[in-house]
């Protein structure tokens, strides 16, 4: 068999300013290691320009799992303007295979993303059916290439998995469909989720004694993070001092008409005041009875 070189992922490669560089070149059908394996950027070769320095280093390795597979990699560790261009993998004992490298000082568009990205105007972050996982955005709620894939209640869409929750149109829009529940703002429905065998929840859910994925503290948002528990402590604390105050207000009040009615008996004649007082209460007791 003749060995085949391959450098994995697309032949046309962007990384942003500063970002790093990983180049994974494969040589299968090899049962024999290839003498050396040759990097070239453009027509120079670099192999000596990464020999385990701060600015990156080359690696060769037999594969773990194939032995007739070679691994080399190309690491450079802060891509700069002219670390653009073409990359080669040359082994002694194949035919080289390129990709090329686009560094980007400027992200204008979307189509300047990674997979998972989109571009908010300044720079390029996670779409919101990703998370940032060691500085790349991995599907939030797992891949796939069909729906039997996902979790109940969530859909394949562009081989990530993302929540398929509706209003239950008979009520009004009033409740979520069956399987699911609100987000805590009550804009949006989410399914409702159960622990993996590892008790791990999406978000900040944390798994519960019977195996649900729960908020503690209310409900949760569309990624499933949590309200901020401080935030409603300090909202409730509020509430209950403002109740506080008026109970106070009110009490306070009525000792001190109690004692203007008292002075005022006091500084009238006593018999024509006990008679008017008396003649007043019986007055309001008939009313209430």
């Amino acid at each position: 068999m003749i060995p085949v070189t391959e450098i994995i992922g697309n032949p046309n490669i962007f990384v942003r300013l500063g970002e790093s560089i990983n180049l994974t070149c494969l040589i299968t059908q090899s049962p024999e290691p290839p003498a050396f394996v040759f990097w070239y950027h453009n027509e120079r070769m670099i192999n000596y320009d990464y020999t385990e320095t701060d600015d990156g280093r080359i690696i060769v390795q037999k594969s773990a799992e194939q032995n007739d597979v070679i691994i080399s990699r190309l690491m450079i560790n802060k891509a700069k303007l002219d670390s653009s261009g073409n990359y080669t993998c040359t082994p002694s004992n194949a035919e080289p295979a390129s990709t090329y490298v686009h560094v980007l000082q400027e992200i204008l568009k979307d189509d300047d993303c990674r997979d998972g990205e989109y571009h908010n105007g300044t720079k390029c972050i996670c779409l919101p059916e990703f998370k940032n996982i060691s500085g790349e955005c991995q599907p939030r709620f797992g891949s796939c290439n069909k729906t039997s894939d996902c979790r109940h209640k969530f859909e394949c869409f562009e081989n990530f998995c993302k929540p398929d929750c509706g209003f239950n149109e008979k009520n009004g829009n009033d409740s979520c469909e069956f399987g699911c529940q609100e987000t805590y703002h009550k804009k949006s429905c989410i399914p409702f989720v159960r622990c993996n065998p590892n008790k791990d929840c999406f978000g900040e859910q944390k798994c519960s004694s019977e195996g649900n994925c729960e908020c503690f503290s209310g409900l949760p948002d569309e990624n499933y993070y949590c309200p901020d528990l401080n935030i409603m402590t300090t909202n409730t604390t509020e509430s209950m001092m403002t109740s506080t105050v008026e109970t106070k207000t009110t009490d306070a009040t009525e000792p001190m008409m109690t004692s203007s009615v008292e002075t005022k008996t006091t500084d009238a004649t006593e018999p024509m005041m006990t008679s008017t007082v008396e003649t007043k209460t019986t007055d309001i007791t008939r009313i209430w009875t």
